[in-house]
């Protein structure tokens, strides 16, 4: 069975109580900013509060009824816009130049895939490493204590590379405020009222 967490905004008065901001599409139809599989869910979904009843409106309900009344609502909840985590979803490090081969190719070809960049180095990380290899030369293959022979990665298997990571939940954050900044254009916010990201799941 699949399952999908959606992720819509709202407006939270100074009672704390929310209604559905936005998007609607020409049908008075509210849509969602973000819906993803679980097999591409970040953990974004994990910073939510739930909703409590003295929260939910008339409006509210009209539009998530199916998620207030059912075994769906321990998973209809909401997040302050003011706390979505922030950093970058554009990430640069030193990674395999194998992965980058491998990632370069499968914007290409739909035929070759990437799962993701497991072995990567920060600067400050790749400059110590750099440095002890000048002194003490490149790194042997050695035992370790399970009896497996363990080879390390030289320098010179590493290069800098930045990309977008669309997986991640610092993207997830950046489209929603960049969604709330266009609608929060077109609606005045009253002292006490915020806009909420509202998270259902199912």
């Amino acid at each position: 069975m699949s399952w999908y967490t959606t992720y819509y905004l709202g407006l939270q008065d100074k009672d704390k109580k929310i209604i559905p901001l936005g998007p609607y599409d020409n049908n008075h139809k509210l849509k969602s900013v973000i819906s993803t599989s679980r097999s591409f869910t970040t953990d974004l979904k994990d910073l939510f509060y739930p909703i409590q009843d003295e929260m939910v409106t008339d409006e509210l309900r009209a539009e998530f009824s199916c998620d207030i009344d059912t075994e769906l609502r321990p998973y209809f909840e909401y997040l302050p816009l003011k706390e979505l985590p922030t950093g970058e979803w554009v990430k640069s490090g030193y990674y395999l130049l194998s992965d980058i081969n491998t990632y370069l190719a499968s914007l290409r070809d739909d035929n070759t895939y990437f799962e993701d960049f497991y072995d990567s180095l920060s600067s400050t990380e790749y400059a110590m490493k750099l440095e002890n290899e000048l002194k003490f030369g490149k790194p042997q293959p050695y035992i370790d204590a399970d009896g497996w022979e363990v080879k390390e990665h030289a320098c010179s298997e590493y290069a800098y590379f930045a990309y977008p990571d669309y997986e991640c939940q610092e993207y997830e954050a950046s489209l929603l405020r960049t969604v709330a900044g266009m609608l929060k254009e077109s609606y005045n916010l009253e002292d006490g009222e915020q806009i909420v990201v509202i998270k259902t799941e199912g």
